[in-house]
């Protein structure tokens, strides 16, 4: 994995004066570390906190654009925000960052993104719509990966609420296959992401036996890979297919299941959300 060279790499910048090779390193071991999964949140929150103070001390506002908004939705998983779909809150608001960031294309693309991830996983997928088709997959090349993984999941979540589903179908099926072609050059990266994707297209089918193989494969990868929020997140959608079937008691295990991997990547506004679920089931 990357992460630990970034860091490394960031601090050589800090001794030898090049802070904006630094910066660019502090943001990018901030960005792998969230989509990574590999590290709690409550302590990932710390380290974006001192690269966010790094980035002000060294007046590197550029960092800032993407950091502040990583740091937003951390504490939006945290529990630390009113409405923790939507990326506003003590360190962040999107609507004005949107507006400060005009002129600047791949800014604006990260901000969609990050509020299109949040939105995905609080259940909230018109907001996740809205702002997944303001971005660009390719304008900025270090997130074309989670663009098309989040932007696929959120057309085949619309679909399987019946919302345009032919049309959303097809066009999860899209992301779907270009993530695969980017698939080719780091499998091990993406087989994970891919089962979850045909899994979500097999329950807008009616397959619910392909789905479960589906989901159970990306769950077994997820665990492997050391993927705490990829492995909550196929919990909940297996529980969520079982649930659209009507087989409550599997669902019920299975969001059990999504909740305790949650807790354990210290998503504890998920984990809260998902004992609602559970009581209520």
């Amino acid at each position: 994995m990357c992460l630990e060279p970034l860091k490394h790499s960031m601090q050589a910048g800090l001794n030898t004066g090049d802070v904006e090779s630094a910066a660019l390193c502090g943001v990018r071991y901030s960005i792998y570390c969230l989509f990574s999964g590999s590290k709690n949140l409550g302590s990932l929150e710390k380290e974006m906190q001192d690269i966010r103070s790094m980035l002000v001390s060294n007046k590197q506002q550029h960092g800032l654009a993407s950091v502040l908004p990583l740091i937003q939705v951390i504490h939006n998983f945290l529990g630390r925000s009113v409405n923790p779909s939507v990326l506003n809150g003590e360190v962040y608001d999107s609507e004005v960052g949107l507006e400060q960031e005009k002129g600047y294309p791949a800014n604006i693309n990260f901000i969609c993104l990050m509020c299109s991830v949040i939105a995905y996983f609080f259940n909230d997928y018109e907001l996740a719509r809205s702002m997944s088709g303001k971005n660009n997959p390719w304008a900025g090349s270090s997130t074309t990966c989670e663009q098309l993984f989040y932007g696929g999941l959120t057309c085949l979540a619309l679909a399987q609420g019946g919302f345009q589903k032919r049309a959303n179908l097809r066009r999860g099926q899209r992301y779907l296959k270009t993530l695969r072609q980017l698939g080719r050059f780091c499998p091990e990266s993406y087989a994970g992401k891919i089962f979850l994707m045909q899994g979500e297209i097999a329950v807008v089918k009616g397959n619910l036996s392909k789905a479960l193989i589906k989901f159970q494969s990306s769950i077994g990868l997820s665990i492997t890979e050391g993927s705490s929020h990829e492995q909550a997140l196929a919990c909940e959608r297996a529980y969520l297919c079982y649930l659209h079937f009507g087989d409550v008691d599997r669902a019920r295990n299975f969001a059990i299941r999504a909740k305790m991997s949650y807790d354990v990547w210290g998503a504890t506004a998920k984990v809260t959300q998902l004992e609602g679920v559970i009581a209520s089931l």
